[in-house]
């Protein structure tokens, strides 16, 4: 089964906007598949739940965790005045999952779908609920 986000602008009735994504089935293989949306957050959750077990492509993910430690070194320049040291990351010593955790839990949409590019394991959505793929 192939799954696709949707995004869905609701406007509640005491006019606050809210948005929403929902993951489906996009049905190519059976027009009558019944599995039920399922909600970004709940998706993200479950992958941090199995995230042990997940396999990524180490070299986009350690890309985005030195725009990161980039971004912070900019920051502190900006904050401090001088470099507050350059922090570098030690592919060997780095610790991905907790990494892809944190961007999962914590990111900005748009490096929550980048850290989901990065995911090599392969995913069955059954009955609302991730499955990795054996």
């Amino acid at each position: 089964m192939t799954i696709t986000a949707e995004e869905k602008i609701k406007k509640s009735p005491d006019g606050i906007t809210r948005r929403y994504v929902y993951y489906h089935c996009v049905r190519k293989i059976d027009v009558e598949c019944q599995e039920p949306f399922v909600r970004e957050e709940e998706i993200l959750n479950q992958l941090t739940q199995v995230m042990d077990k997940i396999d990524f492509n180490k070299k986009g993910v350690f890309e985005a965790m030195n725009k990161e430690v980039e971004k912070f070194n900019k920051l502190s320049q900006a904050i401090f005045g001088k470099a507050n040291g350059k922090q570098k990351i030690n592919p060997n010593k780095a610790d991905i999952k907790s990494y892809a955790k944190y961007i999962l839990q914590d990111g900005l949409r748009e490096e929550k779908r980048e850290m989901l590019t990065n995911l090599r394991t392969k995913f069955i959505l059954k009955d609302g609920k991730i499955r990795i793929k054996e």
